[in-house]
């Protein structure tokens, strides 16, 4: 298929964590791409957020529709191999569902264009280049938690209400806490029931950690976990 027969652009965007590109900066990319090399044609747009390049095109949503919209003289525009695929599996299936479609395929920031055996060759080599940076990544964050483990640090985010000490090892109290603590303890010892602390700390606007109100359940587990590390 040649650029001139195009009459339909797909526009697929992914991203899975806050690290990799914007989706708006994608589909930015990607409409500027098609305004310049096929011009004012109609353009749709699909997006993946949060979701892992090594999913195949069922378990994801944008990329399943994206897939449905291809068909003769359309192609399917991306950024880059890896916003399509960290898999070099998934990559091949992708470019199979293109091919069925009778479709083409246009990376942006490479310009592979068409699924010629010189850019299958070159595509399946970044997908294998993307799914090792993958890899090699997850190896280096379990390599690095399992030291901090074995060195006795905490995993994780500290308890409510809760700061983590210097080195990791314990927890300690924030002000708030210590606060929450204090008024419960003596609330407690003056013959109050978790109900009325509760309703205490919500007449004052004092919040749980998740910005909601205090209830019953929320106070009493609260103040049993702060006295455990107070």
């Amino acid at each position: 298929m040649s650029k001139a027969n195009v009459t339909k652009a797909v526009v697929y965007c992914r991203r899975s964590t806050n690290l990799t590109n914007s989706i708006d900066s994608q589909v930015s990319d990607c409409k500027s791409l098609v305004l310049s090399e096929y011009g004012n044609i109609e353009t749709l747009v699909f997006v993946d957020e949060g979701i892992s390049g090594s999913l195949g095109i069922d378990q994801r949503e944008g990329l399943s529709k994206a897939i449905e919209e291809l068909g003769e003289n359309v192609v399917l525009v991306s950024v880059d191999v890896s916003r399509l695929a960290r898999s070099i599996y998934v990559q091949l299936d992708i470019e199979r569902a293109v091919a069925s479609a009778k479709a083409t395929l246009h990376l942006a920031d490479t310009g592979i264009f068409g699924l010629t055996p010189e850019n299958e060759l070159q595509s399946h080599m970044l997908a294998a280049f993307a799914e090792y940076y993958r890899q090699a990544t997850r190896h280096k964050i379990k390599s690095a938690l399992s030291l901090k483990k074995r060195n006795g640090q905490i995993l994780g985010r500290p308890k409510a209400f809760c700061d983590f000490n210097d080195n990791h090892t314990g927890y300690v109290v924030t002000q708030q806490g210590q606060m929450i603590l204090h008024l419960a303890n003596q609330q407690r010892a003056n013959g109050a029931t978790w109900r009325e602390v509760a309703s205490l700390l919500n007449s004052m606007s004092v919040t749980t950690t998740w910005g909601t109100c205090w209830n019953t359940n929320s106070i009493r587990h609260a103040v049993l976990s702060l006295r455990d590390v107070a």
